[in-house]
């Protein structure tokens, strides 16, 4: 009975992007042009598990675990440059990191890794702010469920950082740097997941 109910928050993880360690770096020029360093940590847990094996969880992974797929997928998308993509594992995790560069923040929608936080840049009255969605509100997750959670995927988290071409006036979230240009925002997994309201990071300049 426990398994089932490991197996439950597994796969509820996935569905909410959250068996993931993700970490995304924008620079962004003044045209809303710019340049992505993401890097994400897939655990093997969810990697191994399914009745089919790898197949089956490559199916119902939130991107494409093979170095080969991702860039494909990438460099399908007008607008996108493939600067980067590399893949690595450990006996815990898989790693993809790629670096990319963007003719529009519009155009990073495109891609898959944007698929359920989608990005955007807002302008007016001479202010210029870069929007992620990093979650819709949803239902409490249940207090077993969330134990389980906090044990299986412990040492996970979301990171973001943006630097804007001129100094930043504001920010919804995180700490901006000493020199008023990068905003850096880092939440653990554990902390996301007990978030029940829509969250966006916005970041002003």
């Amino acid at each position: 009975m426990r398994m089932y109910a490991v197996c439950g928050v597994i796969l509820f993880c996935v569905a909410a992007i959250s068996c993931l360690g993700m970490e995304n770096q924008y620079t962004i020029n003044s045209d809303g042009s710019g340049r992505l360093v993401f890097q994400y940590r897939i655990s093997q847990m969810f990697n191994n598990m399914g009745g089919e094996g790898e197949e089956e969880s490559a199916q119902e992974a939130p991107l494409p675990l093979a170095k080969e797929e991702l860039e494909s997928s990438l460099k399908k998308v007008k607008g996108i440059k493939v600067i980067s993509v590399d893949r690595w594992e450990d006996e815990s995790d898989i790693y993809l990191k790629g670096e990319i560069e963007f003719d529009s923040v519009a155009t990073l929608n495109k891609s898959d890794l944007f698929d359920d936080m989608p990005v955007s840049l807002e302008r007016g009255n001479g202010v210029t702010t870069f929007v992620q969605l990093l979650a819709e509100e949803k239902e409490p997750v249940d207090p077993e469920a969330m134990e389980l959670y906090q044990g299986f995927f412990e040492g996970y988290e979301l990171a973001f950082s943006v630097t804007a071409p001129k100094k930043i006036i504001s920010t919804s979230l995180g700490q901006i740097s000493a020199d008023g240009r990068t905003v850096t925002y880092r939440i653990p997994m554990f902390e996301y997941m007990q978030n029940i309201k829509r969250q966006e990071l916005r970041v002003s300049w």
